[in-house]
């Protein structure tokens, strides 16, 4: 059996404090190090004993899971797949503005983005998307006098391909571990660039100057840079 079933593995091996993962398919047993069988659903060691191999969507979630006792010859990587436009990527208006697309809460990093955007406020800035923290983003945006930063809410497909196609280049400021960033792909689709936390996954998708930037994440001075950089720069995100 393939399986790419992975958000209990994930769990346990993406948080800031991994927790080791001990499988012994003789005896039966497949718990986390110093977890009981109270402690964890058994439905999972169940399902463990009966996958011949697992399908990870970066190096990065392979590298973790190895580290965190997960048997090396049953991990394979298998990228997320993209659908790309019926036409060739089209080029950006001048008065393109920068495209966040994606859930608004605490670890996404959108602080920080509105924070770098405040030292640039000829750079417009589209926000789309919904999440829990988006009234606190709206006050934070409003308090700090950014005339330059819209927030769209939620866009269906059709309006989403619309904005990416229409964006300068998009920026994924997460301070959280992504098991891919596929919104990095759908912006690769429309032909833009991606600036982005250099954290997790995205070094396997962004290569420095071609298809993008990287930024140490939360350094919102290097992130202003990064988005100026390119912002006055169009021919490199033609």
């Amino acid at each position: 059996m393939i399986s790419s079933w992975f958000a209990p593995a994930t769990t346990w091996c993406l948080t800031a404090t991994p927790v080791s993962v001990a499988i012994t398919q003789s005896s039966g047993t497949c718990l986390p190090k110093g977890v009981t069988p109270d402690h964890l659903d058994q439905s999972l060691c169940w399902r463990l004993k009966r996958i011949d191999r697992f399908l990870a969507p970066s190096r990065f979630v392979k590298d973790k899971l190895i580290q965190n006792g997960w048997e090396t010859a049953k991990i394979d990587v298998l990228p997320h797949f993209q659908q790309l436009p019926p036409g060739p990527p089209k080029e950006a208006a001048a008065d393109a503005p920068v495209l966040y697309f994606g859930r608004l809460s605490p670890e996404k990093g959108l602080t920080d983005l509105l924070q770098a955007m405040q030292h640039l406020p000829k750079v417009p800035l589209c926000i789309a998307g919904e999440g829990p923290q988006r009234l606190q983003l709206e006050k934070m945006a409003d308090s700090m006098g950014l005339s330059n930063v819209e927030f769209a809410g939620h866009l269906a497909s059709r309006e989403l391909n619309g904005a990416i196609a229409g964006a300068r280049f998009t920026v994924l400021p997460s301070r959280a571990y992504e098991t891919f960033g596929k919104s990095i792909l759908e912006s690769f689709a429309f032909g833009r660039a991606v600036i982005a936390s250099d954290l997790g996954s995205r070094r396997e998708l962004i290569y420095e100057n071609q298809t993008g930037l990287l930024y140490p994440p939360g350094d919102v001075e290097q992130l202003a840079k990064q988005i100026s950089f390119l912002h006055d720069r169009p021919e490199l995100t033609a």
